[in-house]
């Protein structure tokens, strides 16, 4: 008895909302209204800049695999989709989406550098 009175008396954990978005970009209907308010979301700056790295590294790379010999061109073309998946990752994640939106994703780039890291035939 004494057991089930102190279980009642648990109080609820509490919740987490996520806030409300600013009115300066929700209500911006035509894309110069995006740009020209001056406060565009913060995570589409931050995918703005992981995709700009993500080219930077991708012409790197690019750049040094011209100097591949034919013979390890499996192995540079191993680097370069598993440099994509990277990049396509960091995008989802920082663009916003959640974990229902992003799951399907994380699934096929997973099977993707599964299949690219595999034993060979």
């Amino acid at each position: 008895m004494e057991r089930k009175a102190a279980l009642d008396n648990i109080p609820k954990a509490p919740t987490k909302t996520n806030p409300a978005p600013q009115k300066a970009y929700s209500e911006a209907q035509t894309l110069p209204d995006f740009f020209l308010t001056g406060k565009t979301p913060y995570e589409f700056w931050l995918t703005c800049v992981i995709l700009v790295a993500g080219l930077a590294f991708a012409y790197l790379a690019i750049r040094f695999l011209n100097q591949v010999h034919r013979s390890e061109l499996e192995n540079a073309t191993r680097a370069m989709t598993i440099l994509f998946v990277i990049m396509a990752t960091m995008v989802l994640i920082t663009a916003g989406y959640n974990n229902e939106q992003i799951a399907p994703a994380f699934g096929l780039f997973g099977t993707i550098v599964g299949y690219i890291l595999g034993p060979k035939r």
